[in-house]
């Protein structure tokens, strides 16, 4: 009984600081630009944007998650840098991301980029903070690098498939690099003063591989990865493909099927398209109860 009564208090005590959506609609609202979602959330809000193209750029400077409805579909664009994460604490998932000069500029601590389209960007994501994390995301068709990092420390570039980038990835720090794909760019990895771990990914086609780096184990070169079309942007592996079971050997990182670390999008623990639910809107009853008590939570929302 005294077990009970301290998870309803708990929750009691919870419910003042739910994390809110705030919804961003260009026909229907209830926000019509993506500047003014943001200055209505709140930190721990998850700003949403429906399907559209959003000619818009964002700085965050407050922890929350900047998602959208249908990454294919849901398209933010510029000509500049298009989205700035100045906090920590932040989670880009789901959408397109172009700019002309960058697509996303990250310049602190520790956010995640996940289940994004960085492309027809100068710069795809251009990493100046620490502890950042870039995992199962399709990186294409920037004219400088795919990704850029210099003078960082202990970022994770995870599950990836980068392609048809001058650099796939300029790297100058400290890094952990594993279960990319990377093919088709003038260099796969550029590494004049890297350091760290760069293992477990396959290079195809690049004009080379692997420049200044150094290599650590299980990086195959040269074998074609077999996605099923990459003209269609259909990057599923064949049944032949050499990137199966051939990624990180680390529990950690295993698919979820508990099976070895498959490399490109949907390998590890957040594979492409495996969307977590979206809360929309949220109802309790009674408003308040006494401890001990029960009380009815009805939510709508979302599910990819």
């Amino acid at each position: 009984m005294k077990t009970i009564l301290c998870v309803m208090i708990i929750m009691l005590f919870a419910l003042p600081v739910l994390a809110t959506t705030i919804v961003v609609d260009q026909w229907n609202g209830p926000y019509y630009t993506i500047a003014d979602g943001y200055a209505a959330c709140s930190d721990g809000d998850t700003l949403l944007l429906s399907p559209a193209l959003y000619n818009e750029t964002l700085t965050i400077s407050k922890p929350l998650t900047l998602k959208g409805m249908d990454v294919h579909s849901t398209i933010m664009q510029t000509t500049t840098t298009t989205i700035t994460i100045n906090n920590g604490d932040v989670l880009v998932q789901d959408l397109t991301v172009r700019g002309n000069n960058c697509g996303i500029h990250v310049t602190q601590e520790t956010p995640t980029i996940e289940h994004c389209i960085i492309e027809q960007s100068g710069y795809g994501v251009d990493m100046d903070g620490d502890d950042a994390i870039i995992r199962n995301c399709i990186i294409r068709n920037c004219n400088n690098s795919g990704i850029k990092t210099y003078g960082t420390l202990y970022n994770k570039i995870i599950n990836n498939v980068i392609h048809d980038c001058n650099y796939g990835i300029n790297a100058r720090s400290h890094l952990e690099i594993c279960s990319n794909i990377i093919i088709n760019c003038n260099r796969g990895i550029s590494g004049d003063s890297y350091s760290g771990n760069l293992y477990y990914n396959c290079f195809y086609n690049n004009t080379t591989n692997i420049y200044g780096a150094t290599v650590g184990p299980g990086n195959i070169e040269d074998q074609n990865p077999l996605f099923e079309d990459l003209s269609s942007s259909n990057y599923h592996l064949l049944p032949a493909s050499p990137c199966i079971d051939t990624g990180i050997p680390i529990g950690l990182y295993q698919d979820l099927d508990g099976t070895r670390n498959n490399m490109g999008i949907f390998g590890g623990q957040t594979p492409w398209g495996m969307g977590n639910p979206t809360v929309l809107d949220m109802q309790i009853t009674p408003e308040s109860v006494p401890q001990g008590a029960t009380f009815d939570v009805e939510a709508t929302g979302t599910v990819e």
